[in-house]
């Protein structure tokens, strides 16, 4: 136990003795916190889940469901956030991991006039307007207050997730305080809720230093009537959070074509992940944003077996038969059914996405061989545990090398063959060659 001059500040640290590289260090001061606090949010992966979805590209949309009072104790996230999602005596959406508000002004990082709900009793239950059914019968401006407790506690969610499996301050996360933890803090998550500077998308946006403050734009998409709220959707948001722990992962060197490809395919990686039930069946088909995705042209009506991809996740290359190669040309079978609003370019980016994702997806049924659902928590703490091993400016195939050593590193292989049959199914075995510098020429 090591105490500093001051209030407070006490460390565990342990040294390598060889290098004298500091292996562990834990301040022990807590800003505890005692309040507990609550909100009204949907917990599946949007207001209609459907996931895993169909099996065929069908037109069927899902039913809505109704929105679930949850609690948060600050002893169940101390670890996390040792002074809670928000502070004691806090009575609005802004703590230490995420300050989320409404920008419907599109006026960057500030909120609008009462842009964010207040509770004096620290209960975020602001009503949505239903049908019989659970449809939002107002457009997406009757519920902003709602929209924004939603994101707020989906995003802290999101925080807790990745740095339990290790996102914390030494690996640059995104913090006003880093108590003392390492990294640089004042950089927690700004989130600007149905954000008026756009629709039909979201994006993540930080300066590449650790310190410097994430946005996270979440939009209305406008084809059905009423719009839709992104930020509603898990799959989207947590799609556009995880490019905030890819960059800050790599150093912000994901510039690249197979780079900033792999950014897409992790985003969408963890957006299935995180969303995840017990009771999924890996082998099945998903969907990413496939709710907020309707009629994202006038006909396109496929949302929940395409979502905003060419193909459907699945392991199943009757559905999904991209490998590596097609990050350069086209060379699966053309004949497999492919979204209709999507574009075919083989090396835009969130193309190049869909097969790192699709390929991680792999190694995930192929765990479950073995673990059943305790694959997935596996194959997430994998897979950022491979970030952190990287190189600068990663291909495909030196971060396939990075997840293979975090195996290695944290279970002692005993996942190598299964990761090895997901990568070399799509293309990533032992014998294949990647360009230099993340190209695909």
């Amino acid at each position: 136990m090591i105490p500093t001059k001051g209030i407070g500040h006490t460390y565990d640290v342990v040294i390598d003795a060889v290098d004298g590289k500091v292996l562990h260090r834990n301040n022990w001061l807590r800003n505890d916190t005692t309040q507990p606090v609550t909100y009204r949010i949907f917990t599946g992966d949007s207001p209609a889940p459907w996931s895993p979805g169909p099996t065929t590209n069908v037109s069927t949309q899902a039913p809505f469901v109704p929105r679930a009072l949850m609690t948060i104790n600050p002893i169940d996230v101390a670890p996390y956030s040792p002074n809670g999602w928000i502070p004691d005596g806090g009575t609005t959406t802004t703590g230490n991991n995420v300050d989320a508000y409404l920008d419907r002004d599109a006026t960057a990082n500030s909120p609008d006039v009462n842009g964010r709900p207040v509770s004096a009793t620290r209960v975020f239950d602001d009503a949505i307007a239903v049908d019989a059914g659970n449809m939002p019968t107002g457009a997406p401006t009757t519920y902003s207050m709602a929209s924004v407790a939603h994101g707020f506690y989906h995003t802290n969610r999101y925080h807790d997730i990745m740095y339990a499996m290790g996102f914390t301050e030494g690996a640059a996360n995104f913090q006003a305080d880093n108590f003392g933890l390492g990294g640089v803090a004042g950089d927690r998550v700004l989130l600007e809720m149905q954000d008026g500077s756009g629709t039909n998308n979201a994006n993540f946006s930080f300066s590449a230093a650790d310190g410097s403050v994430g946005r996270c734009q979440m939009y209305l998409f406008t084809g059905p009537t009423p719009d839709r709220d992104g930020g509603l959707d898990q799959d989207i948001l947590y799609h556009e959070l995880t490019h905030g722990t890819s960059q800050r992962c790599h150093e912000s060197t994901l510039g690249s074509t197979q780079a900033g490809g792999m950014g897409e395919g992790w985003s969408d990686f963890y957006g299935i992940c995180l969303n995840a039930q017990p009771g999924d069946d890996f082998n099945a088909v998903y969907a990413t944003g496939g709710h907020t995705t309707y009629l994202l042209s006038a006909t396109f009506t496929t949302n929940y077996y395409f979502g905003i991809r060419r193909f459907p996740y699945s392991t199943d290359m009757t559905k999904s038969p991209l490998t590596y190669g097609d990050i350069v040309a086209v060379t699966y079978d053309t004949a497999i059914p492919r979204s209709t609003v999507i574009g075919n370019t083989a090396g835009e980016v969130h193309n190049v996405g869909e097969i790192w994702c699709q390929t991680l997806l792999e190694a995930r049924a192929n765990i479950g061989i073995d673990e059943g659902a305790a694959a997935n928590q596996t194959i997430m703490q994998l897979v950022l545990d491979g970030m952190k091993l990287a190189p600068s400016a990663p291909t495909f195939l030196t971060e396939r090398d990075a997840i293979l050593q975090a195996d290695l590193v944290r279970y002692s292989g005993q996942h190598q063959l299964r990761l090895w049959q997901g990568f070399a199914k799509r293309g990533m075995g032992s014998s294949a060659v990647s360009p230099a510098s993340g190209s695909t020429t």
